[in-house]
């Protein structure tokens, strides 16, 4: 490239105002236009984090981009072949913003969103795009912001293992496993009855249904359209938009869904055959029924308002129970079912506070949540309130008639994140992004309710 034409891109890459970027992952791509700054050849953009583009950057970060300079007759504009990535020091993104908006200040409200970052875009390779023929010497190389094939392959392997967590919902295992948990102790200082191989096989076939069941529903919501409609995404809500990002088919989804709850079912069989009681058959079935069922088309337990009572059944009474007959070699308890109500009304209000920030998009599906059913967010944040103090007045009477030991009431010490919950969802259940601290209260009364329901029984059984 002569050094005219090396000054004559350089000029227009600093004048231009605006470009055209281009992403894809798997079948899917988007094409947007967007204001840029520039410092050399890098240039630099402003995305919302919930943005499709934003989103399929984060699975494979090549774009290309055309800055529309068309200078003369002949040339059409400038082609960048790049790599984006966000910029994650603060500092950094903050004084990138700040160039922004004294760039284009009407757009100061939106860069400085809490959602919105800037990304940086390292050109690969950048060209003139002419009408009639293209020359080598047009051509600019930064073979030095080129990915090497194994990094390339690191990549992929990462995004990939990112998107099988992210289908199956795998931030979330803690919550059957921990009544497996509870299942297995009870039968311990109940009945004496202890087997490592029976725990591992049911922690292995328990996960197995429950990332198969997970992956169910994210089908099912896609064939209903609920992720279409989901325009706020955070760990907890939004839906996990695995198939509309093009990063798994809708067909490779419901294929491994089937293949997990297939498996998982031929582990609970081998366990009925050890056990000798085909009764394990029945409670499995119906915990997979129940844990299928919350957006299936034909149960639609969450278009008939059961869905949180049909999910906080099977992850906690189900599995506690279902954990203490296999340990138990098949005796059957009413005591497991009993200790098991707090965690089945956890893990529903876990799922009652997710709703508040899908309530448009599970109304547009036609789902009937509870909040959905209410109508009214601060309605459903009072009826929320009061179910979170719900596990603790339970626990009471049980442990005064001795069917629960007295160390249950360990469990009040996580009274203090109930009342910073009640506190935080009382101002913010409106506040889509805000309201995830009370999200993240919600999982964690539940998984250390779990902890300390099992130490109960673990210290009635040894002072």
């Amino acid at each position: 490239m002569s050094l005219q034409l090396y000054k004559n891109l350089k000029r227009d890459i600093d004048t231009q105002k605006y470009l055209f970027i281009s992403a894809s992952y798997g079948s899917n791509n988007t094409s947007t236009q967007l204001h840029y700054v520039n410092s050399g050849f890098e240039v630099y953009v402003v995305l919302h984090q919930n943005s499709q583009l934003a989103q399929l950057v984060e699975y494979n970060p090549e774009v290309k981009v055309v800055i529309d300079s068309a200078s003369t007759a002949k040339t059409k504009g400038i082609e960048y072949k790049g790599i984006i990535e966000k910029i994650d020091d603060k500092d950094q993104n903050y004084d990138y913003a700040k160039k922004f908006t004294r760039r284009f200040n009407r757009f100061k409200s939106y860069f400085f969103s809490r959602k919105t970052f800037v990304y940086r875009i390292k050109p690969i390779q950048i060209k003139r795009i002419e009408f009639e023929q293209q020359f080598d010497d047009n051509v600019l190389e930064f073979k030095e912001n080129d990915r090497s094939v194994w990094q390339k392959m690191a990549f992929k392997g990462k995004t990939l293992v990112r998107a099988w967590k992210e289908a199956t919902r795998l931030q979330y295992l803690s919550t059957p496993l921990a009544s497996v948990l509870l299942g297995t102790i009870m039968a311990w200082t109940i009945n004496d009855s202890f087997n490592l191989g029976k725990l591992l096989l049911t922690l292995l076939g328990i996960t197995l249904i429950y990332l198969g069941s997970n992956l169910l529903n994210e089908f099912f919501d896609h064939i209903a359209g609920k992720d279409k409609t989901s325009l706020f995404l955070n760990s907890f809500t939004g839906g996990n938009k695995v198939i509309q990002k093009g990063v798994f088919s809708a067909e490779k989804v419901l294929l491994s869904s089937i293949i997990f709850i297939l498996s998982g079912s031929a582990i609970g069989l081998s366990l009925a055959y050890m056990i000798e009681s085909y009764w394990l058959i029945l409670i499995g079935f119906v915990g997979i029924l129940l844990a299928v069922g919350f957006s299936s088309p034909v149960l639609k337990y969450s278009k008939i308002g059961l869905g949180e009572i049909a999910i906080g059944f099977a992850f906690g009474t189900v599995i506690t129970f279902g954990s203490y007959f296999v340990q138990s070699d098949g005796v059957f308890s009413y005591l497991p079912i009993i200790a098991s109500v707090p965690l089945s009304l956890f893990v529903m209000l876990v799922l009652f506070i997710n709703e508040f920030q899908d309530y448009r998009a599970d109304k547009n599906c036609g789902k009937k949540t509870i909040v959905v059913s209410i109508g009214d967010k601060f309605k459903a944040m009072k009826i929320f309130s009061i179910l979170l103090f719900i596990p603790y007045l339970w626990i009471i009477p049980f442990a005064i008639f001795g069917l629960m030991p007295w160390w249950s009431f360990l469990i009040f010490l996580t009274i203090p994140m109930a009342i910073i919950a009640v506190k935080q969802g009382s101002t913010k259940y409106r506040k889509i992004f805000e309201l995830s601290i009370v999200n993240k209260l919600t999982i964690g009364i539940h998984f250390l309710t779990s902890v300390l329901l099992s130490l109960a029984y673990v210290l009635d059984k040894i002072i």
